[in-house]
């Protein structure tokens, strides 16, 4: 991955009349790969105007986990390498919403998938709709008003999807306009605020119509514990992605103009890093999903992250140093953050609201991104204590790159 010559190569969007937005790119250097970067107008600020997070409300301790491994399976080099990974995370905690001694995690075998899909779609609905109310109450505004909706999950699917039954909890039009993201895993809270982004601009290019889109991610890799530890017991192979996730649910209402926005999208790219997808990936069998996470991510992880970061200080015509912006990034796992606050130089500072979710809830997937920009929303800018920019930025399954320029109110 270090070796590969980024060419920075912004898109930029401009008025090609009244309420359209035309696309441009400079040409590309022939032989390398480019970073598209998409530059939103400021004369139509898009951004997020409410937000809310519910976490599983049962904590797990490292030593908790470790016990329920211990009691349903035996000491095997391979799982007594998974906990050690355990005991070493720097997890403090998880929320789960699926206590350990539940039928569901606790039975002599782990459940068929399809249990834990239907187990999703009352507790996982449930928690999306707490998230998703608390997102509401904090823009104040009414839930007639939602033309969109946004969803994300890693941990469920189903026809109709999630996103339908969550519709019907909160109450939306039955004509909302929905979408279900699928197959991006921990890159999904900053997918749907991208997704979010441009269907507001693209409601604005169409007779200026105005678009209030509620995003929603929920995930309960709990419910697949038990799965993951069968494929220590029996493939003897380590994992470590079951030390790492919790449960939880993020939401945020991310209209254009309405009222003065927590943060708004100055500008965002995405990228899939070449040849990665074997390592990162989140497999299915018949008994759940598991996580694959290979001793490259930190690496590719952390040596992309400067020539994104370019790309997006190239098009939006600024050269921030490090220090100067808060960051807040998808703990994927300690050392995918130390990876990356050492290839770009970050202040411990500028990272502490990502340490403190990581540390107190775990990585909750998509969720967790929503989680730490919950976490620094407050900080005051004027006292020193937060930074007017933040850089928000995920990775997820293929290895694919998030990354998002925002600007506090």
């Amino acid at each position: 991955m270090g070796d590969i010559p980024f060419d920075i190569n912004p898109i930029t969007l401009t008025p090609a009349g009244p309420g359209v937005w035309a696309t441009s790119r400079p040409s590309a250097a022939a032989a390398s790969p480019d970073i598209p970067v998409t530059v939103l107008p400021p004369s139509l600020p898009v951004g997020i105007f409410g937000m809310g997070v519910s976490y599983g409300p049962h904590d797990m301790l490292p030593e908790e986990f470790e016990a329920y491994a211990l009691a349903h399976y035996p000491a095997s080099p391979a799982m007594l390498k998974t906990l050690k990974i355990n005991r070493s995370t720097l997890i403090r905690k998880r929320g789960i919403c699926v206590p350990l001694t539940s039928p569901h995690l606790s039975g002599p075998a782990p459940r068929p998938v399809e249990d834990s899909v239907a187990l999703f779609l009352a507790v996982g609905v449930d928690l999306a709709a707490s998230a998703a109310r608390k997102a509401l109450k904090d823009w104040g505004g009414s839930v007639r008003e939602i033309t969109h909706l946004v969803c994300v999950t890693v941990c469920a699917s189903s026809n109709p999807g999630f996103d339908h039954y969550l519709s019907s909890a909160l109450g939306l039009s039955s004509g909302v306009q929905k979408t279900l993201l699928h197959g991006v895993g921990c890159t999904g809270g900053l997918a749907m605020l991208r997704h979010a982004a441009q269907l507001v601009l693209a409601a604005q290019a169409v007779g200026g119509r105005k678009a209030t889109v509620l995003c929603v991610a929920s995930e309960l890799p709990s419910l697949y514990y038990r799965h993951a530890l069968e494929d220590v017991h029996t493939k003897g192979e380590v994992g470590p992605g079951v030390t790492l996730f919790a449960d939880g649910a993020g939401a945020f209402v991310a209209p254009g103009a309405h009222k003065k926005p927590i943060y708004t999208v100055r500008a965002y790219t995405t990228l899939t890093l070449p040849s990665s997808a074997p390592d990162l990936a989140v497999n299915i069998s018949s008994s759940g999903y598991n996580a694959a996470l290979s001793r490259r991510v930190p690496a590719l992880t952390g040596a992309c992250a400067l020539p994104v970061l370019a790309a997006l200080q190239d098009a939006l015509g600024t050269s921030l140093q490090a220090g100067e912006m808060d960051w807040a990034l998808h703990p994927g796992g300690a050392a995918v953050v130390k990876a990356v606050q050492q290839a770009a130089q970050v202040p411990e500072g500028r990272l502490r609201a990502t340490w403190e979710v990581y540390g107190q809830q775990g990585n909750v997937a998509a969720v967790t991104i929503v989680g730490v920009l919950q976490a620094m929303r407050g900080w005051d800018v004027q006292a020193g204590e937060g930074r007017q920019d933040v850089l928000a930025t995920a990775f997820g399954p293929g290895i694919n790159v998030e990354m998002m320029m925002l600007r506090r109110g």
